[in-house]
């Protein structure tokens, strides 16, 4: 009996322990284009044993993705998967994705989302701070880079979108970045009350000297200048937690590269307050028709 029980304590030493599971994985990277037809998802574990997605989900605020199976095999330390929008495969320069969100439209919404994975892990993003040049991907530490899906079989890829202009007026880089110095600050905001109160209506498209970018007016993109892309700034600094660490690319490269820059100001988030607050006691009344909007402040007209 004493020679049966060692026996079996050395089959369970010799055995190769095994942690079969799925809650090791967690959100590399997100990359989308401007109009949000063309995402992917990248997630990535150090731990084998987590290949049993099957049933599992993965979700937006909007959208919620049923994994049809689990992934092949049962070495995935070290290794991604990629879920990506339908249009995502046909790009060139892409590779197979592993699993493929189907519907029509975008899966996370380019404006600010929360995406979670199980449950166990979310990614959460604001407004204006998701890139949406065609090229540059986000990162889970909101670092930047040039998009580098992978796939669970170790294939790379990396795309370009061409033929989705951004606004001329949105920062291509990082839209939050108001003056394209690389920080996140309260200057950002003061350059966007300074220039609602100072009576900047309509911005040129295409941009016409003197007034070009930088400073980039329009954070969301929607072709107004307007209280609401001043929250946008404050709103960004304010959801960051001591340590941030933003990063712009300085340049895009033939390869991955991720660039650091400085963390936001101390005090950034009291100050861009103060502003917004001189934003609403000095901004101008403005009572414009535009089509069939009609503005009035705090909302200032400029449109392109």
């Amino acid at each position: 009996m004493i020679r049966f029980f060692c026996g079996v304590l050395v089959c369970l030493c010799a055995v190769k322990p095994a942690f079969a599971s799925f809650h090791e994985w967690k959100i590399e990277e997100i990359f989308s284009s401007a109009d949000g037809s063309v995402q992917y998802i990248e997630l990535h574990t150090n731990v084998d044993g987590q290949e049993f997605l099957h049933f599992r989900e993965l979700s937006s605020n909007n959208h919620t993705f049923i994994f049809p199976k689990d992934l092949l095999g049962e070495d995935t330390g070290g290794h991604s998967f990629i879920f990506a929008t339908s249009d995502f495969e046909a790009l060139p320069g892409s590779i197979t994705p592993d699993y493929v969100f189907d519907m029509p439209g975008n899966f996370f919404s380019v404006h600010g989302d929360t995406i979670s994975f199980a449950g166990v892990d979310f990614f959460t993003f604001s407004d204006g701070e998701l890139p949406l040049d065609g090229r540059t991907a986000l990162k889970k530490d909101r670092t930047t880079a040039l998009n580098s899906p992978t796939n669970f079989a170790g294939a790379q890829g990396s795309v370009t979108i061409e033929d989705a202009p951004l606004p001329p007026w949105q920062n291509p880089a990082l839209a939050v970045d108001i003056d394209d110095n690389g920080n996140v600050e309260a200057l950002d905001v003061l350059v966007l009350v300074n220039a609602i109160n100072s009576g900047l209506d309509e911005l040129p498209v295409p941009p016409i000297a003197p007034l070009t970018p930088p400073p980039y007016y329009d954070p969301d993109g929607n072709g107004f200048l307007e209280a609401l892309d001043v929250l946008i700034v404050v709103n960004f600094l304010n959801n960051q937690s001591p340590g941030f660490s933003l990063l712009k690319p300085m340049g895009l490269q033939a390869g991955p590269a991720a660039f650091a820059a400085p963390v936001p100001e101390p005090g950034s988030a009291v100050l861009a307050a103060c502003a917004l607050l001189a934003l609403a006691i000095g901004v101008r009344p403005a009572h414009k028709q535009f089509g069939n909007r009609s503005l009035a402040s705090p909302r200032v007209a400029a449109r392109y």
